[in-house]
């Protein structure tokens, strides 16, 4: 009979965030000793290397966040789209600003460009400039992810930058009208993330022809990817895996961003996993899921398409079973972020391709498009992220021309000169 004290050997690889192999290795070496319950090997838990493991906090990768019954098979999602956009927060943010958790999303863009070192010059090297023709393409491709962009975004929230708990909670009425049906705005944020992707493909090989979605996302794959990781797609994006090839250590990155052996960095929800917990579990998830497509590589826009699928022809009852505030407003500020660095990536490849003048006169077009009939959205535009990533431009000198947006006179303004 098992003892409670005791584990399977898959119960161990889940609690400690390892493979099967590696605990059999562990076995094998005599450094974890087994007991047979006739049922199978046992693990005592009691031994110092699973003990040792715990106390530096590894064993939170295999631990489950609560999540109430009805929400269970959406939960899995959440939480790697959470511990996702929770590793773009440790890597890129001040360590001051880790420690306050007041994080802003404009400072963490900058802090990717910043830290990457990402320069216009590399860029343009690892891209290739289209024909004339094509350029219509790439233009075209980039306007349609602006638009669902800011088809997902509008109406525009309360705090479109601050992504702590305060903007959070600012941020719930508008969140769960923006998410009454969620399907839908994951839809419009797939579809963004998949304009973005297509038209940096172009630019990689202007002679592609993309015509179907699971093509584009194998093309950047096994294409795209290569040229431009650590150029313009870097961590963590750039988290993808590929069956039989090793992954850059966990140690690597925590000697890399030293700070995330803190306690401040660990992630604020049950059960506070540590930032080299969260890179294991999301490289376990996309392991799993890489298995289900035949063992093909597995990215972020894999995750996003099998989402797009998941929510609108498989389980769309799970979506609408969100209660309460909390998971729509998190969920609707994830997915944001994630698009806010989607959308740079692909402006930035932009960029170094056809130049900022080019890229100012795109935004311009779209602008004057998009608020010629819609008053609205021209008094809202300066909060949108496309207005917001081109402010960034701006400041770190990547690009020079500003925007001429209308600017309405105020008709409640008070006028006492005579």
């Amino acid at each position: 009979m098992a003892k409670p004290e005791d584990c399977s050997l898959n119960e161990l690889a889940t609690l400690l965030g390892v493979s099967q192999g590696s605990v059999q290795r562990w076995i094998r070496s005599g450094r974890l000793r087994t007991a047979g319950d006739g049922q199978g090997v046992r693990i005592p838990l009691a031994q110092e290397l699973i003990l040792d493991r715990l106390r530096r906090g590894r064993a939170s990768f295999g631990r489950v966040p609560y999540a109430p019954t009805e929400l269970k098979t959406y939960s899995g999602w959440h939480q790697t789209l959470d511990e996702l956009v929770w590793l773009l927060k440790v890597t890129y943010a001040t360590p001051e600003a880790l420690r306050k958790r007041r994080f802003r999303l404009d400072t963490l863009f900058a802090g990717y460009i910043k830290k990457n070192k990402l320069a216009i010059p590399a860029m343009r090297r690892a891209l290739r400039s289209p024909t004339a023709r094509r350029w219509r393409l790439v233009e075209d491709d980039l306007k349609r992810g602006w638009y669902n962009e800011l088809a997902f975004c509008t109406p525009i929230r309360p705090s479109t930058l601050g992504l702590g708990f305060a903007d959070i909670e600012a941020n719930m009425n508008a969140s769960g009208a923006r998410f009454a049906f969620p399907s839908w705005p994951i839809v419009k944020a797939y579809y963004s993330a998949y304009f973005f992707l297509r038209s940096v493909c172009l630019l990689k090989d202007p002679g592609l022809r993309l015509q179907e979605h699971g093509a584009a996302i194998r093309v950047f794959k096994h294409n795209t990817v290569g040229a431009i990781d650590g150029v313009l797609w870097c961590f963590p994006l750039n988290i993808l895996h590929v069956p039989g090839r090793s992954a850059v250590s966990v140690s690597r990155l925590e000697e890399r961003y030293p700070y995330w052996r803190f306690k401040f960095a660990r992630h604020p929800r049950e059960p506070h996993p540590s930032p080299a917990a969260c890179v294991k579990r999301l490289r376990n998830v996309l392991r799993r899921r890489s298995r289900r497509g035949r063992g093909t590589p597995y990215g972020l826009f894999d995750l996003l398409h099998d989402l797009r699928v998941w929510v609108n022809y498989q389980d769309i009852d799970s979506m609408l079973r969100l209660w309460g505030g909390g998971y729509r407003a998190f969920l609707d500020m994830n997915l944001g972020v994630l698009l806010f660095f989607i959308a740079g990536a692909a402006e930035l490849a932009f960029i170094a391709t056809r130049g900022p003048t080019a890229y100012v006169r795109q935004v311009q077009g779209v602008y004057e498009l998009l608020t010629e009939n819609n008053v609205a959205l021209r008094e809202d535009f300066r909060a949108s992220p496309l207005y917001q990533r081109h402010q960034i431009y701006c400041q770190l000198g990547i690009v020079r021309e500003p925007l001429r947006l209308r600017i309405e006179e105020d008709p409640h303004a008070v006028n006492v000169e005579t």
